[in-house]
């Protein structure tokens, strides 16, 4: 009795089934589209090089982690400068930046 090799997964994939009929059928209407109006492909490439490509919600998270890198960064700054001015010693500022990190 042949065994399955372990890279091989029993589960059924979950995506839905898209026929190829199907695939071909949207495919070619665009790569019609594309050649009856090549300048569409300029402007997609300027919204995908300026990230306008991208769905809201990966946006919105992409501002989050911005905005909470930016955050830690000023974390680090006070800290540091808290350091250098004295008001906490130096084995408090390495424990404190390594929670921060």
């Amino acid at each position: 009795m042949a065994q399955v090799p372990a890279l091989v997964s029993q589960e059924k994939c979950p995506s839905r089934y898209a026929s190829a009929e199907q695939l071909d059928e949207i495919v070619w209407k665009d790569l019609c589209e594309i050649l009856t109006h090549p300048e569409s492909i300029t402007g997609a490439l300027e919204r995908a090089h300026s990230g306008g490509w991208l769905p809201q919600e990966l946006k919105a998270r992409q501002e989050n982690l911005r905005r909470g890198r930016d955050a830690l960064g000023r974390q680090l700054e006070r800290l540091t400068e808290a350091h250098l001015a004295e008001v906490i010693p130096f084995a408090e500022y390495q424990r404190r930046r390594k929670d921060l990190e």
